[in-house]
């Protein structure tokens, strides 16, 4: 499905984009997935470079990092495997809502100290005002 270009691998301009991995065939890149994703395999060929480009522009970055271990997943006819996958699976998702949870109360507070510091500029913005009126 894709070709890696090593000569284009380490340069930071925009042949790295064009030609470091590019599709064998890039007419046809939807021949080269299963039939169900065809109508969006030129988003997840975009999204793959993308990624690809974050981790070589800023490797430290969440989506290039594995911070929290991804579950595998299995295919078993055995109540009991299942039952485990589904723990595991259970507790994936009970990580990154934990996640989510912590991002949004992050942004919620960084939210909270931006209209706590304009009420602060507003306040002092109408304090000096009103001082110079009485002058």
């Amino acid at each position: 499905m894709i070709t890696i270009n090593e000569n284009n691998g380490n340069k930071r301009d925009r042949r790295r984009w064009k030609n470091y991995i590019v599709a064998k065939n890039p007419a046809d890149i939807k021949s080269c997935v299963p039939l169900f994703l065809a109508p969006i395999a030129e988003k997840i060929f975009i999204c793959g470079k993308s990624i690809e480009l974050m981790h070589f522009i800023c490797p430290q970055h969440f989506l290039c990092t594995e911070m929290i271990r991804l579950p595998h997943l299995r295919m078993s006819y055995s109540k009991v495997e299942m039952r485990r996958q589904m723990v595991e699976w259970g507790e994936f998702q009970s990580l990154l809502q934990h996640q989510e949870n912590d991002i949004n109360l992050y942004w919620e507070k960084e939210e909270q100290t931006r209209v706590r510091e304009k009420e602060e500029l507003i306040s002092s913005s109408l304090e000096q005002f009103h001082s110079q009126l009485e002058e």
